[in-house]
């Protein structure tokens, strides 16, 4: 994980990549709010979805399958919109002021490297 490379180099520690990760996570936008504003799903489904989640331990994405509101092909839709809108680590750090764009592209150089 590219997170914690940056630990291990000494750019960050481990509560400044949690604090990134986390917001990174509410920055990030809801499957059911991309799937009404794609017309995939109405609000009304998203609360049905949502209702569904309740008494159990499932990802809204498979409670909409489940309930015939979604095909697998619209769901795989819906993540990747989700993926790119997502903001990146390294800009969330860049953006906190806790690496420089410099440092960002040189570190992700050195751990895309390392991984082949």
């Amino acid at each position: 994980m590219f997170g914690t490379h940056l630990i291990e180099r000494g750019l960050i520690d481990k509560r400044q990549l949690l604090e990134a990760l986390n917001e990174q996570r509410q920055e990030t936008v809801p499957v059911g709010k991309i799937a009404v504003q794609e017309r995939v799903l109405t609000v009304k489904q998203v609360m049905e979805v949502l209702d569904a989640q309740i008494d159990r331990e499932i990802r809204f994405g498979d409670a909409a399958i489940e309930l015939g509101f979604l095909t697998e092909e619209a769901l795989e839709g819906i993540l990747e919109t989700q993926r790119r809108s997502r903001p990146r680590l390294g800009e969330i750090l860049v953006r906190n002021g806790l690496i420089t764009v410099r440092q960002l592209e040189e570190e992700l150089g050195e751990y895309l490297g390392s991984q082949t």
